[in-house]
């Protein structure tokens, strides 16, 4: 029988086999957060990971988020088993969907390949480029001078570059900075690039926080890929859906062909299986945010709006730009684009509409029924057509019509008898003053002589 002979390493008073492991040092984004963990200041404020908080500084999960899980959670039919092994197949196309366009003739080309991955940090990519044999070098992007994009050097540097390389672009909201190139600048880096056969590599992580629009914030992807020409983008929803620990992302290689693509995800099918398999929780639920909202950042863009006309504007409400309709269209909009939606997230969606539509319908059903404003009393109408009467120069008050067409703005017309020989201007501007002062912002008067 064999025996086990002693070693060096055997027992439990020996040295240890990891003793000449040194100490790394800390993340120095992580390392905020340990610091911000220990430090017992009731004042303390965590600037160092870039995500949602409460006003007391807590995690701060999206509602919509957390009815999502809870449909995942309670749906019995749900399993546990392997996802394929390019990820969830609806979530990769609603992905590739999302950076290039429901349009976009490369997928309806097939040139795209999209695949479910993790999605990596910003600070990670320097580590990863240069584990994977890769030489990296930075270029020029941000002027401390003036606080901008240093685009002439940024070309400079493109313009050196070797054919061949692939240029690593932030496709929106440019972390750190902050700064983004315009849609003209886009264009010059476009052609640059192409001229030079350059590879672009989007990373994609804040599309709708830029602009509060998902289209516009892709603009600078889709202008690479309407060219015909080749690309990559990843993507990750862990900023723009709140989705941190969940590591929810996609890769998509735009190819010149149906075939070359073809050719790329038998690739790709490989080197996933080095971590085998993709995330399945996380990417389910994000299909019922796509459902519910198509997408919840439309939602936060017109958040911002309405913040928008309620601060910055010389509007105090939101109701002043319309921003119930606005809510509609994009709800409308959601419908429209989400064609395998669940039963009951429509549901929810066509709740939402009901209660947008209902201020809508109320106030159009006042214009068409010549009710009095809810904003102005009658018994006060009235009072105002008794005192227009009351004056000398004037004999009938007829067809007094006034309407609220948005909320807090009443208009109105009526038609003024003048009694002949009298001066209708001091009587106009009496009129106008009288009602003003009442609520009425727009009057309109028509003055006829008896």
């Amino acid at each position: 029988m064999d025996s086990i002979s002693a070693s060096p390493t055997s027992g439990f008073d020996a040295n240890s086999v990891f003793a000449h492991v040194v100490r790394a040092p800390e993340d120095p984004i992580l390392g905020v957060t340990v610091a911000y963990n220990k430090d017992p200041s009731p004042i303390k404020l965590n600037l160092g990971v870039g995500a949602y908080r409460t006003e007391e500084g807590k995690p701060l999960v999206l509602n919509v988020v957390r009815k999502a899980e809870q449909i995942l959670v309670n749906d019995s039919s749900r399993v546990k088993e392997y996802l394929p092994i390019v990820g969830l197949a609806d979530f990769n196309k609603l992905s590739a969907k999302l950076i290039f366009g429901a349009d976009s003739p490369a997928i309806q080309e097939n040139r795209v390949t999209t695949v479910q991955c993790l999605s990596a940090n910003m600070g990670n990519h320097p580590k990863i480029f240069t584990i994977g044999g890769l030489s990296v070098k930075t270029y020029s992007y941000y002027d401390p001078a003036t606080r901008g994009l240093n685009f002439q050097g940024l070309l400079d540097d493109l313009s050196s570059a070797p054919s061949g390389a692939i240029v690593l672009l932030h496709a929106c909201a440019h972390n750190p900075t902050g700064v983004d190139p315009t849609l003209e600048q886009w264009e010059q880096i476009r052609k640059l690039m192409r001229s030079k056969g350059l590879l672009p590599f989007f990373d994609s992580a804040y599309q709708g926080f830029a602009s509060g629009s998902l289209d516009a914030d892709a603009q600078s992807v889709r202008m690479f890929v309407a060219d015909g020409g080749e690309c990559l983008v990843a993507q990750s929803y862990a900023k723009n859906m709140g989705l941190y620990g969940e590591r929810v992302g996609a890769l998509s290689i735009v190819c010149k062909n149906a075939d070359v693509a073809s050719r790329v995800e038998s690739q790709l099918k490989l080197k996933s299986r080095r971590y085998e398999l993709p995330l399945k929780f996380a990417c389910m639920f994000l299909l019922i945010l796509f459902a519910v909202t198509n997408l919840l950042v439309n939602l936060i863009g017109v958040w911002f709006f309405r913040n928008y006309a309620r601060i910055n504007l010389v509007y105090r409400k939101a109701e002043d730009m319309n921003y119930h309709s606005v809510c509609l269209h994009v709800l409308a909009d959601s419908i429209r684009r989400v064609k395998n939606a669940e039963v009951l997230c429509l549901g929810l969606v066509s709740v939402t509409v009901f209660m947008l539509v209902m201020p809508l319908f109320r106030a159009t059903g006042g214009v068409l029924l010549q009710m009095a404003p809810p904003s102005i009393p009658s018994s006060a109408l009235s009072k105002c057509w008794r005192q227009v009467m009351s004056r000398e120069d004037v004999s009938e008050v007829s067809q007094a019509r006034f309407w609220e067409l948005v909320p807090g703005r009443v208009v109105g017309s009526l038609t003024l008898q003048v009694k002949k020989g009298m001066d209708e201007r001091p009587i106009l501007q009496y009129v106008h003053g009288l009602y003003h002062d009442l609520g009425v912002h727009d009057l309109t008067v028509q003055t006829d002589y008896a």
